[in-house]
Protein backbone atom coordinates (compact mmCIF):
# COMPACT_ATOMS: atom_id res chain seq x y z
CA UNK A 1 0.00 0.00 0.00
CA UNK A 2 1.04 3.64 -0.40
CA UNK A 3 -0.04 7.06 0.82
CA UNK A 4 -1.57 9.74 -1.39
CA UNK A 5 -2.89 13.03 0.03
CA UNK A 6 -3.01 11.58 3.51
CA UNK A 7 -5.08 8.49 2.51
CA UNK A 8 -3.66 4.98 2.59
CA UNK A 9 -4.51 2.87 -0.43
CA UNK A 10 -4.41 -0.87 -0.95
CA UNK A 11 -2.55 -2.35 -3.88
CA UNK A 12 -5.58 -4.55 -4.47
CA UNK A 13 -7.80 -2.43 -6.65
CA UNK A 14 -6.52 0.89 -5.36
CA UNK A 15 -9.16 1.09 -2.57
CA UNK A 16 -8.36 2.75 0.76
CA UNK A 17 -7.59 0.28 3.56
CA UNK A 18 -10.35 1.73 5.72
CA UNK A 19 -12.81 1.10 2.89
CA UNK A 20 -11.67 -2.51 2.68
CA UNK A 21 -12.17 -2.88 6.42
CA UNK A 22 -15.68 -1.45 6.20
CA UNK A 23 -16.53 -3.83 3.37
CA UNK A 24 -15.15 -6.79 5.34
CA UNK A 25 -17.12 -5.74 8.38
CA UNK A 26 -20.32 -5.43 6.35
CA UNK A 27 -19.79 -8.87 4.83
CA UNK A 28 -19.34 -10.35 8.30
CA UNK A 29 -22.78 -9.08 9.30
CA UNK A 30 -24.05 -6.59 11.86
CA UNK A 31 -22.54 -6.31 15.30
CA UNK A 32 -24.82 -7.59 18.06
CA UNK A 33 -24.54 -6.58 21.69
CA UNK A 34 -26.28 -8.33 24.58
CA UNK A 35 -25.68 -6.65 27.96
CA UNK A 36 -25.90 -8.48 31.26
CA UNK A 37 -25.89 -7.34 34.87
CA UNK A 38 -26.54 -8.79 38.31
CA UNK A 39 -26.73 -7.53 41.87
CA UNK A 40 -27.05 -10.30 44.50
CA UNK A 41 -26.73 -9.34 48.18
CA UNK A 42 -27.13 -12.19 50.69
CA UNK A 43 -27.45 -12.06 54.47
CA UNK A 44 -26.24 -15.20 56.25
CA UNK A 45 -26.16 -16.37 59.83
CA UNK A 46 -24.67 -19.53 61.31
CA UNK A 47 -23.43 -20.74 64.66
CA UNK A 48 -20.06 -22.00 63.47
CA UNK A 49 -21.00 -25.15 61.51
CA UNK A 50 -18.47 -27.13 63.55
CA UNK A 51 -20.61 -28.89 66.17
CA UNK A 52 -18.95 -26.88 68.94
CA UNK A 53 -20.36 -24.03 71.05
CA UNK A 54 -19.46 -20.51 69.96
CA UNK A 55 -18.07 -19.26 66.69
CA UNK A 56 -21.32 -17.89 65.31
CA UNK A 57 -21.34 -15.16 62.69
CA UNK A 58 -23.75 -12.89 60.85
CA UNK A 59 -22.64 -11.15 57.66
CA UNK A 60 -23.86 -9.77 54.34
CA UNK A 61 -22.00 -10.56 51.13
CA UNK A 62 -22.71 -9.17 47.70
CA UNK A 63 -22.04 -10.15 44.11
CA UNK A 64 -22.16 -7.38 41.50
CA UNK A 65 -21.64 -8.13 37.82
CA UNK A 66 -21.65 -6.02 34.69
CA UNK A 67 -20.69 -6.96 31.16
CA UNK A 68 -22.08 -8.42 28.01
CA UNK A 69 -21.57 -10.30 24.80
CA UNK A 70 -20.54 -8.78 21.47
CA UNK A 71 -21.03 -10.91 18.38
CA UNK A 72 -20.41 -10.52 14.68
CA UNK A 73 -20.77 -13.37 12.27
CA UNK A 74 -19.09 -16.52 13.58
CA UNK A 75 -17.18 -14.76 16.36
CA UNK A 76 -18.33 -13.44 19.72
CA UNK A 77 -16.63 -12.10 22.82
CA UNK A 78 -18.16 -12.22 26.30
CA UNK A 79 -16.63 -10.20 29.14
CA UNK A 80 -18.19 -9.81 32.59
CA UNK A 81 -16.55 -7.96 35.46
CA UNK A 82 -17.59 -8.79 39.02
CA UNK A 83 -17.07 -7.36 42.48
CA UNK A 84 -17.53 -9.71 45.45
CA UNK A 85 -17.40 -8.20 48.91
CA UNK A 86 -18.83 -8.22 52.40
CA UNK A 87 -20.75 -5.20 53.52
CA UNK A 88 -18.65 -2.99 55.80
CA UNK A 89 -15.26 -4.43 54.81
CA UNK A 90 -13.71 -1.14 53.70
CA UNK A 91 -11.60 0.66 56.28
CA UNK A 92 -13.08 4.04 55.30
CA UNK A 93 -16.18 4.49 53.16
CA UNK A 94 -14.86 7.82 51.89
CA UNK A 95 -11.11 7.34 51.64
CA UNK A 96 -10.87 3.67 50.52
CA UNK A 97 -10.43 3.74 46.75
CA UNK A 98 -9.29 0.13 46.36
CA UNK A 99 -11.56 -2.43 44.74
CA UNK A 100 -9.99 -5.35 46.60
CA UNK A 101 -12.34 -7.98 45.22
CA UNK A 102 -12.85 -6.69 41.68
CA UNK A 103 -12.09 -9.37 39.11
CA UNK A 104 -12.94 -10.71 35.68
CA UNK A 105 -15.77 -13.21 36.17
CA UNK A 106 -15.59 -14.48 32.59
CA UNK A 107 -13.69 -13.26 29.55
CA UNK A 108 -13.61 -15.52 26.53
CA UNK A 109 -13.88 -15.56 22.75
CA UNK A 110 -16.11 -17.97 20.86
CA UNK A 111 -15.76 -19.12 17.27
CA UNK A 112 -18.62 -21.05 15.70
CA UNK A 113 -17.52 -22.18 12.23
CA UNK A 114 -20.58 -24.43 11.80
CA UNK A 115 -23.94 -24.97 13.46
CA UNK A 116 -22.50 -28.07 15.14
CA UNK A 117 -19.19 -26.79 16.55
CA UNK A 118 -18.23 -24.04 19.00
CA UNK A 119 -14.76 -23.26 20.30
CA UNK A 120 -14.17 -21.08 23.37
CA UNK A 121 -10.88 -19.76 24.73
CA UNK A 122 -10.25 -17.60 27.79
CA UNK A 123 -11.70 -17.53 31.32
CA UNK A 124 -14.92 -19.51 31.34
CA UNK A 125 -17.31 -21.60 33.42
CA UNK A 126 -17.68 -25.30 32.62
CA UNK A 127 -20.52 -27.06 34.48
CA UNK A 128 -21.06 -30.70 33.47
CA UNK A 129 -24.31 -32.62 34.00
CA UNK A 130 -25.81 -31.75 37.39
CA UNK A 131 -22.40 -30.45 38.50
CA UNK A 132 -21.35 -33.48 40.56
CA UNK A 133 -17.67 -33.33 39.52
CA UNK A 134 -17.47 -30.18 37.36
CA UNK A 135 -19.38 -27.26 38.82
CA UNK A 136 -19.50 -23.50 38.49
CA UNK A 137 -20.53 -23.58 42.16
CA UNK A 138 -23.15 -20.85 41.63
CA UNK A 139 -24.03 -20.65 45.34
CA UNK A 140 -20.66 -19.03 46.15
CA UNK A 141 -20.70 -15.34 45.40
CA UNK A 142 -17.45 -15.46 43.40
CA UNK A 143 -18.37 -18.68 41.52
CA UNK A 144 -15.77 -21.04 40.07
CA UNK A 145 -14.12 -20.27 36.72
CA UNK A 146 -11.41 -21.93 34.68
CA UNK A 147 -8.71 -20.60 32.34
CA UNK A 148 -8.35 -22.59 29.16
CA UNK A 149 -9.99 -23.77 25.96
CA UNK A 150 -13.25 -25.64 25.42
CA UNK A 151 -14.68 -27.17 22.24
CA UNK A 152 -18.27 -28.40 22.13
CA UNK A 153 -20.03 -30.18 19.31
CA UNK A 154 -23.51 -31.47 18.55
CA UNK A 155 -24.68 -33.62 15.64
CA UNK A 156 -28.30 -34.73 15.70
CA UNK A 157 -28.79 -36.58 19.03
CA UNK A 158 -25.08 -36.82 19.81
CA UNK A 159 -22.90 -34.23 21.53
CA UNK A 160 -19.57 -33.86 23.25
CA UNK A 161 -17.10 -31.58 25.01
CA UNK A 162 -13.32 -31.44 25.08
CA UNK A 163 -11.50 -28.96 27.33
CA UNK A 164 -7.98 -28.27 28.47
CA UNK A 165 -7.76 -26.08 31.58
CA UNK A 166 -4.75 -24.52 33.33
CA UNK A 167 -5.42 -24.53 37.07
CA UNK A 168 -1.99 -23.41 38.34
CA UNK A 169 1.21 -22.21 36.69
CA UNK A 170 4.50 -22.20 38.58
CA UNK A 171 5.67 -19.25 36.46
CA UNK A 172 3.10 -17.03 38.23
CA UNK A 173 3.77 -15.55 41.69
CA UNK A 174 0.70 -17.22 43.21
CA UNK A 175 1.78 -20.81 42.56
CA UNK A 176 4.85 -22.95 43.16
CA UNK A 177 3.55 -25.88 41.08
CA UNK A 178 1.68 -26.68 37.90
CA UNK A 179 -1.83 -28.13 37.62
CA UNK A 180 -3.71 -29.13 34.48
CA UNK A 181 -7.19 -30.53 33.98
CA UNK A 182 -8.44 -32.34 30.91
CA UNK A 183 -12.17 -32.91 30.34
CA UNK A 184 -13.83 -35.17 27.79
CA UNK A 185 -17.56 -35.89 27.55
CA UNK A 186 -19.53 -37.66 24.84
CA UNK A 187 -23.12 -38.78 24.82
CA UNK A 188 -26.54 -39.21 23.33
CA UNK A 189 -29.78 -37.45 24.29
CA UNK A 190 -33.34 -37.54 22.96
CA UNK A 191 -36.81 -36.81 24.35
CA UNK A 192 -35.63 -36.09 27.89
CA UNK A 193 -33.31 -39.11 28.05
CA UNK A 194 -29.52 -38.86 28.18
CA UNK A 195 -26.57 -41.24 28.30
CA UNK A 196 -23.06 -39.83 28.66
CA UNK A 197 -19.54 -41.00 29.35
CA UNK A 198 -17.18 -38.63 31.17
CA UNK A 199 -13.41 -38.65 31.67
CA UNK A 200 -11.37 -36.21 33.76
CA UNK A 201 -7.57 -36.21 33.97
CA UNK A 202 -5.98 -34.10 36.69
CA UNK A 203 -2.25 -33.43 37.01
CA UNK A 204 -1.04 -31.44 40.02
CA UNK A 205 2.67 -31.27 40.81
CA UNK A 206 1.97 -29.59 44.14
CA UNK A 207 0.22 -32.73 45.43
CA UNK A 208 2.18 -35.25 43.38
CA UNK A 209 -1.09 -36.10 41.72
CA UNK A 210 -2.02 -37.68 38.41
CA UNK A 211 -5.55 -39.01 38.73
CA UNK A 212 -8.05 -40.37 36.24
CA UNK A 213 -11.79 -40.23 36.87
CA UNK A 214 -14.14 -41.96 34.43
CA UNK A 215 -17.74 -43.05 34.48
CA UNK A 216 -21.26 -42.76 33.13
CA UNK A 217 -24.18 -40.41 33.67
CA UNK A 218 -27.71 -41.23 32.54
CA UNK A 219 -31.15 -39.80 33.11
CA UNK A 220 -34.59 -40.44 31.73
CA UNK A 221 -38.27 -39.75 32.19
CA UNK A 222 -41.55 -41.51 31.55
CA UNK A 223 -44.69 -39.53 32.22
CA UNK A 224 -44.64 -38.17 35.76
CA UNK A 225 -41.59 -40.27 36.76
CA UNK A 226 -37.99 -39.28 36.14
CA UNK A 227 -34.64 -40.53 37.38
CA UNK A 228 -30.88 -40.13 37.28
CA UNK A 229 -28.00 -42.57 37.74
CA UNK A 230 -24.28 -41.80 37.71
CA UNK A 231 -21.20 -43.74 38.72
CA UNK A 232 -17.47 -43.02 38.51
CA UNK A 233 -14.19 -44.78 39.24
CA UNK A 234 -11.07 -42.88 40.28
CA UNK A 235 -7.50 -44.18 39.97
CA UNK A 236 -3.94 -42.91 39.81
CA UNK A 237 -1.70 -41.25 42.39
CA UNK A 238 -2.30 -38.48 44.92
CA UNK A 239 -0.05 -37.10 47.68
CA UNK A 240 2.63 -39.55 46.66
CA UNK A 241 0.51 -42.70 47.02
CA UNK A 242 -1.83 -44.79 44.84
CA UNK A 243 -5.53 -43.92 44.59
CA UNK A 244 -8.49 -46.20 43.93
CA UNK A 245 -11.97 -44.89 44.75
CA UNK A 246 -15.49 -44.88 43.40
CA UNK A 247 -18.89 -43.24 43.77
CA UNK A 248 -22.51 -44.03 42.96
CA UNK A 249 -25.47 -41.67 42.85
CA UNK A 250 -29.09 -42.53 42.07
CA UNK A 251 -32.22 -40.36 42.24
CA UNK A 252 -35.89 -40.82 41.43
CA UNK A 253 -38.56 -38.12 41.21
CA UNK A 254 -42.36 -38.25 41.04
CA UNK A 255 -44.02 -35.09 39.68
CA UNK A 256 -47.84 -35.37 39.51
CA UNK A 257 -49.42 -33.14 36.86
CA UNK A 258 -51.49 -30.95 39.16
CA UNK A 259 -51.73 -27.19 39.51
CA UNK A 260 -49.33 -26.79 42.46
CA UNK A 261 -46.59 -28.77 40.62
CA UNK A 262 -45.44 -30.91 43.55
CA UNK A 263 -42.31 -33.06 43.25
CA UNK A 264 -41.30 -35.95 45.49
CA UNK A 265 -37.69 -37.13 45.29
CA UNK A 266 -35.64 -39.90 46.84
CA UNK A 267 -31.90 -40.24 46.32
CA UNK A 268 -28.86 -42.13 47.53
CA UNK A 269 -25.19 -41.22 47.13
CA UNK A 270 -22.21 -43.37 48.08
CA UNK A 271 -18.66 -41.99 48.09
CA UNK A 272 -16.00 -44.57 48.90
CA UNK A 273 -13.79 -44.21 51.97
CA UNK A 274 -10.75 -45.98 53.38
CA UNK A 275 -11.40 -49.73 53.15
CA UNK A 276 -8.60 -50.50 55.59
CA UNK A 277 -5.89 -48.73 57.54
CA UNK A 278 -2.29 -49.05 56.40
CA UNK A 279 -2.89 -50.78 53.06
CA UNK A 280 -1.01 -48.00 51.26
CA UNK A 281 -3.94 -47.16 48.93
CA UNK A 282 -6.10 -44.04 49.21
CA UNK A 283 -9.65 -45.33 48.66
CA UNK A 284 -11.39 -42.01 49.39
CA UNK A 285 -13.25 -40.62 46.40
CA UNK A 286 -12.34 -37.01 45.53
CA UNK A 287 -15.23 -34.85 44.27
CA UNK A 288 -12.70 -32.73 42.32
CA UNK A 289 -14.49 -29.52 41.29
CA UNK A 290 -18.04 -30.49 42.16
CA UNK A 291 -20.76 -28.73 44.09
CA UNK A 292 -21.30 -30.37 47.48
CA UNK A 293 -23.99 -27.85 48.37
CA UNK A 294 -26.18 -29.15 45.55
CA UNK A 295 -26.06 -32.79 46.69
CA UNK A 296 -25.05 -33.21 50.33
CA UNK A 297 -27.01 -30.56 52.19
CA UNK A 298 -27.02 -26.77 52.39
CA UNK A 299 -24.86 -26.80 55.51
CA UNK A 300 -21.87 -27.64 53.27
CA UNK A 301 -20.23 -29.79 55.95
CA UNK A 302 -20.71 -33.38 54.79
CA UNK A 303 -18.38 -34.60 52.04
CA UNK A 304 -16.16 -31.56 52.70
CA UNK A 305 -14.92 -31.72 56.29
CA UNK A 306 -16.89 -34.60 57.87
CA UNK A 307 -17.10 -37.93 56.10
CA UNK A 308 -15.37 -36.60 53.04
CA UNK A 309 -11.86 -36.66 51.66
CA UNK A 310 -10.53 -34.83 54.71
CA UNK A 311 -11.24 -37.48 57.35
CA UNK A 312 -11.12 -40.41 54.85
CA UNK A 313 -14.38 -42.07 55.97
CA UNK A 314 -16.24 -41.41 52.74
CA UNK A 315 -19.97 -40.74 52.78
CA UNK A 316 -23.34 -42.35 52.30
CA UNK A 317 -26.28 -39.97 51.96
CA UNK A 318 -29.87 -41.22 52.00
CA UNK A 319 -32.22 -38.30 51.35
CA UNK A 320 -35.82 -37.45 50.60
CA UNK A 321 -37.08 -34.17 49.17
CA UNK A 322 -40.35 -32.41 48.50
CA UNK A 323 -41.06 -29.09 46.77
CA UNK A 324 -44.28 -27.42 45.70
CA UNK A 325 -45.53 -24.21 44.11
CA UNK A 326 -48.78 -23.16 45.88
CA UNK A 327 -48.90 -20.06 43.66
CA UNK A 328 -47.07 -19.38 40.42
CA UNK A 329 -44.57 -16.92 41.92
CA UNK A 330 -43.64 -19.05 44.95
CA UNK A 331 -41.65 -22.29 45.29
CA UNK A 332 -41.16 -24.05 48.63
CA UNK A 333 -38.81 -26.97 49.27
CA UNK A 334 -37.87 -29.30 52.11
CA UNK A 335 -35.08 -31.93 52.12
CA UNK A 336 -34.03 -34.41 54.79
CA UNK A 337 -30.63 -36.19 54.78
CA UNK A 338 -29.31 -39.10 56.79
CA UNK A 339 -25.52 -39.48 56.61
CA UNK A 340 -23.43 -42.60 57.17
CA UNK A 341 -19.70 -43.19 56.70
CA UNK A 342 -18.55 -45.58 53.99
CA UNK A 343 -15.75 -46.87 56.23
CA UNK A 344 -15.54 -47.18 60.01
CA UNK A 345 -12.38 -45.30 60.99
CA UNK A 346 -12.38 -44.26 64.63
CA UNK A 347 -15.74 -42.55 64.28
CA UNK A 348 -19.44 -42.90 65.02
CA UNK A 349 -21.60 -45.44 63.23
CA UNK A 350 -23.53 -42.53 61.72
CA UNK A 351 -22.40 -39.03 60.85
CA UNK A 352 -25.65 -37.19 61.47
CA UNK A 353 -28.79 -35.91 59.82
CA UNK A 354 -29.71 -32.62 58.21
CA UNK A 355 -32.95 -30.82 57.35
CA UNK A 356 -32.95 -28.06 54.70
CA UNK A 357 -35.74 -25.66 53.81
CA UNK A 358 -35.90 -23.22 50.90
CA UNK A 359 -38.29 -20.61 49.52
CA UNK A 360 -38.09 -18.71 46.23
CA UNK A 361 -40.37 -15.79 45.34
CA UNK A 362 -40.51 -14.08 41.96
CA UNK A 363 -41.14 -10.50 43.07
CA UNK A 364 -41.03 -9.14 39.52
CA UNK A 365 -39.47 -10.02 36.20
CA UNK A 366 -35.70 -10.41 36.75
CA UNK A 367 -36.11 -9.90 40.52
CA UNK A 368 -36.23 -12.85 42.93
CA UNK A 369 -36.17 -13.19 46.70
CA UNK A 370 -34.68 -16.43 48.09
CA UNK A 371 -34.57 -17.65 51.68
CA UNK A 372 -33.45 -20.84 53.34
CA UNK A 373 -32.32 -22.54 56.48
CA UNK A 374 -30.65 -25.74 57.63
CA UNK A 375 -30.06 -27.67 60.84
CA UNK A 376 -27.48 -30.44 61.22
CA UNK A 377 -27.60 -32.96 64.07
CA UNK A 378 -24.32 -34.77 64.79
CA UNK A 379 -23.84 -37.49 67.40
CA UNK A 380 -21.67 -36.31 70.28
CA UNK A 381 -21.62 -32.69 69.08
CA UNK A 382 -21.69 -29.87 71.59
CA UNK A 383 -24.52 -28.09 69.77
CA UNK A 384 -26.82 -28.38 66.76
CA UNK A 385 -25.41 -26.62 63.70
CA UNK A 386 -27.73 -23.97 62.28
CA UNK A 387 -27.70 -21.88 59.14
CA UNK A 388 -30.09 -19.29 57.66
CA UNK A 389 -29.93 -16.91 54.70
CA UNK A 390 -31.96 -14.29 52.84
CA UNK A 391 -30.90 -13.28 49.34
CA UNK A 392 -32.06 -10.77 46.73
CA UNK A 393 -31.22 -11.64 43.11
CA UNK A 394 -31.71 -8.93 40.49
CA UNK A 395 -30.33 -10.02 37.13
CA UNK A 396 -30.61 -9.00 33.51
CA UNK A 397 -29.44 -11.04 30.55
CA UNK A 398 -30.87 -10.17 27.16
CA UNK A 399 -29.25 -13.06 25.33
CA UNK A 400 -27.99 -16.47 26.38
CA UNK A 401 -24.18 -16.65 26.19
CA UNK A 402 -22.95 -18.59 23.15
Amino acid sequence: SHSLCGATYSLFGGLPVWTMLLISSALAGPVEFAPEAQVRPRAEANNGRDGAPGGGEIFISQRTRLGGLVAQGDVSVRVVVQDVRSWGEEFDTKADYAADNLDIYVGYATWQPTESVKAHVGRLVLPIHEQRLMSSNPWSQQERRFDGAHVEWKANDFSGDVAGLLLADSDTPANDGDALLGVMRAGWSVDGSQLDVLYLALSDTGRERLSHTAGVYTRGEAGIVSGRLESYVQAGRRDGGPVLGWMLGVKGTLAPEVESKPRFSLWYDHLSGESSVGNGVNNTFDLLFGSGHRFYGHMDVMAISVGGAQDLRGLQDLAVGFDVSPVEELRLGLDAHYFLPSAQLNGAANLGSEIDGTASVEVAKNLNLLAGGAVLFRPGAGEIDQLAYLMVDASLQTKKPR
